[in-house]
């Protein structure tokens, strides 16, 4: 009975090492903190956003990925982009998408602010890139990025700002 549990829990500290040694090396692909952040605007246009304007309901944004192997499609299919709310929620679980930024083609992770307007609200937390959940979270600082939007509703006229 002794040499089964012993075995077993061998076998499961095996399993264990093995997964954080075929972990994805998070240089592969990552968003990093100062990116650029982007948005889609009112003309359909990708254009940058400017840290302290009024985001609007229900919009796009985009922050690029970084990385050694950031533009092969099958290193990206492996990542997922997830966030991490301190304030607020997005409309829809951040995804990975290929958008056109500046005239070119990258990888972008995309997140929606949520379509409320009947009153403004922020939008607060970490976003990182990772293989998974559990990757995520033991990510250092240099792979994240903190998002912080006011999303305005302009109550005097009735739309959004």
């Amino acid at each position: 009975m002794k040499k089964i549990l012993a075995l077993a829990l061998a076998m499961i500290m095996t399993l264990g090492l093995a997964s954080v040694a075929f972990a994805a090396d998070p240089t592969e692909c990552n968003v990093a903190e100062g990116t650029t952040i982007y948005y889609k605007d009112s003309d359909g246009n990708i254009v940058a956003y400017n840290e302290g304007d009024l985001a609007a309901p229900d919009a796009s944004f985009y922050v690029p990925l970084s990385g050694d192997k950031c533009d092969d499609k099958t290193t990206v299919s492996r990542y997922k982009a997830f966030f991490d709310a301190k304030v607020g929620k997005m409309a829809s679980d951040p995804e990975i998408v290929f958008v056109k930024i500046n005239g070119d083609y990258i990888y972008a992770v995309e997140f929606k602010t949520p379509d409320v307007t009947t009153k403004s609200y922020d939008l607060a937390g970490d976003l990182k890139v990772a293989t998974t959940a559990s990757a995520a979270k033991n990510l250092e600082d240099q792979y994240v990025v903190a998002i912080n939007l006011e999303v305005a509703y302009d109550e005097a006229d009735g739309s959004d700002g």
